[in-house]
């Protein structure tokens, strides 16, 4: 099976101005090439357009059970909230920095949960090579979605995801096929 490969694809609400979400379940593998899933969210501009630019975002560290799966918790495609802040009403940090900026200048961002969070087997903590296949896989599943994805993309991510948005750059050409990294962002890795 492709990266990418969309499994199933339901539509979220979500608070961001001019934007549409899904919650996904696609096709990856981790860093031995073993097959996997990983659910995530894909966000795109409710005005469409072609060859839109991708930025994919890779979240902190959560948890290690489903509970911690960042999509599931409700209102999910929202901007960044901290679990330790006023705003939080989850117990995990959920949501993506600047995600209203992001739609406002017309990007698609993909947010994967990674493998093993919200879908079946061991969550693959702290192994940033196949955090990264996550986080380029849920790029690949976007381009699927007639959502007008670009094939250029950024990747974001703090903390566990910062660890994966660096890797992504060491990643072999068959992860990335026709897409073409343009930057990462690894924030405090």
């Amino acid at each position: 099976m492709s990266l990418g490969t969309v499994h199933e694809r339901h539509e979220v609400a979500t608070t961001i101005r001019g934007a549409r979400a899904w919650r996904i379940r696609y096709s990856s593998q981790d860093s031995s090439g073993n097959p996997t899933e990983s659910t995530g969210l894909v966000i795109a501009p409710s005005a469409g357009g072609s060859n839109l630019p991708v930025v994919t975002w890779g979240h902190g560290t959560t948890g290690l059970g489903d509970a911690a799966c960042p999509s599931a918790q409700p209102d999910p495609a929202r901007e960044l909230t901290v679990y330790f802040t006023a705003e939080a009403t989850q117990s995990i940090d959920y949501g993506v920095p600047g995600l209203q900026a992001f739609m406002d200048e017309g990007w698609i961002v993909c947010a994967t949960d990674y493998a093993g969070l919200g879908t079946p087997g061991v969550h693959h903590y702290t192994v940033n090579t196949t955090n990264a296949i996550d986080m380029v896989s849920i790029v690949h599943a976007a381009r699927t979605m007639d959502i007008g994805a670009g094939a250029q993309f950024g990747a974001l991510g703090w903390s566990q995801g910062g660890g994966a948005a660096a890797a992504i750059a060491e990643l072999s050409s068959a992860v990335y096929g026709d897409l073409t990294l343009v930057g990462t962002v690894p924030i405090s890795v």
